[in-house]
């Protein structure tokens, strides 16, 4: 892989990959770590929503 490019990152979470596009340069590994870790994040706003 080339690093990132927009087709690989999800147009959902745009800004959990912003910040570290030139650190990762295609590390598909951290790239799960990174997707991974905001979709448990967003999944937990989407419950404290829920609760209120």
């Amino acid at each position: 892989m080339k690093g990132l490019t927009p087709q690989l990152i999800d147009p959902q979470y745009p800004y959990s990959f912003s910040c570290v596009t030139p650190l990762v340069q295609g590390d598909s590994q951290l790239v799960g770590y990174f997707r991974r870790a905001a979709l448990d994040r967003n999944e937990g706003i989407i419950n404290r929503d829920d609760r209120i």
